[in-house]
């Protein structure tokens, strides 16, 4: 706790108290120094682990996102054509000229629409051909969009790339042993 002293010229007792009063309301109104605001965002590792905590947005005012009445695309719709209907739909993804990638994982095939929602091209299917796989039990397929807007699609062992006009890149089986083995030895290192 701090304690207020007053150095005014004692010339008479009122006007002495009347200064430290003044002084102190003055030093009380002051603007303290502003301490700078806190970091949009702060980076700290924990054992390997990078953990980022943000306090405030990346945008200026009127820069972030808009929802509006209606949607921009429309599709899933049953009175649409039947390629636009979906019965397990999976991750979707845009591509760096808006084209919109869907997976539909009832018969494992990419879907590709523009944006008002017209179909441009479908790859992949259910089967043993090229761009095909078949369904694993006990495994989700997933579609991930890679760097060049390369398309990949992981299905238990089997893994399917796209370029982004849906031609089948590569096609191979992953060996997961290797890995499982890799992982129980480590486990075992512990």
């Amino acid at each position: 706790m701090s304690r207020w002293q007053c150095n005014a010229p004692k010339s008479t007792r009122g006007g002495r108290n009347l200064a430290c009063l003044l002084a102190i309301l003055a030093t009380a109104c002051s603007e303290a120094p502003q301490e700078p605001p806190p970091p949009a965002f702060t980076a700290t590792d924990s054992a390997g682990v990078r953990i980022v905590v943000n306090s405030g947005p990346r945008w200026g005012e009127g820069e972030g996102w808009q929802v509006t009445a209606e949607p921009v695309v429309t599709l899933g719709v049953r009175d649409y054509p039947v390629e636009q209907q979906f019965v397990r739909l999976g991750e979707a993804t845009r591509l760096g000229d808006g084209t919109i990638v869907l997976l539909e994982i009832e018969d494992m095939q990419l879907r590709a629409f523009n944006a008002s929602g017209g179909l441009l091209w479908t790859a992949g299917g259910v089967g043993d051909g090229p761009g095909e796989t078949r369904p694993y039990p006990d495994t989700r397929p997933v579609l991930t969009k890679l760097r060049g807007d390369t398309l990949q699609l992981q299905n238990g062992q089997d893994r399917i790339r796209f370029n982004s006009a849906g031609e089948l890149i590569e096609q191979r089986k992953v060996d997961y042993a290797r890995f499982r083995r890799w992982g129980q030895i480590a486990s075992c290192r512990k």
